[in-house]
């Protein structure tokens, strides 16, 4: 499955950060370095999708805030907004709102497309 990883924080920031939580090189890395405009701008999502050369609709981004959220959803993406920290009525403007990752499994249906499945929505 293509992904990507849009983020404010630097290349440094983020490969630390992809480091520390044992995580695969995304097939794309968008940081500020790559972009002209940040979150809420819907530009690193779009170029994000461009870069995986997907149609940005057929998209999902997972935010813990506002900007993110404002971000995907201006791009046309779909959005699940990540409890993490701070209030929920920050992630209010997302499709979907799940307490963590665990409330989140993707599956390969068989035509062969992928599925997300939110369990606990909140």
């Amino acid at each position: 499955m293509p992904w990507a990883i849009v983020t404010s924080g630097t290349i440094p920031v983020a490969s630390a950060r992809i480091k520390a939580g044992k995580l695969p090189m995304p097939n794309v890395l968008i940081t500020p370095e790559r972009i002209s405009k940040g979150k809420p701008d819907p530009e690193p999502y779009l170029k994000g999708a461009e870069e995986l050369d997907l149609n940005i609709e057929n998209c999902i981004c997972f935010e813990d805030a506002s900007a993110g959220i404002h971000s995907g959803k201006t791009a046309k993406a779909k959005v699940v907004g990540m409890f993490s920290h701070g209030e929920k009525d920050a992630l209010i403007e997302a499709d979907y709102i799940v307490d963590n990752w665990r409330d989140v499994s993707v599956i390969k249906n068989e035509l062969g497309e992928f599925q997300m499945i939110l369990s606990r929505m909140l």
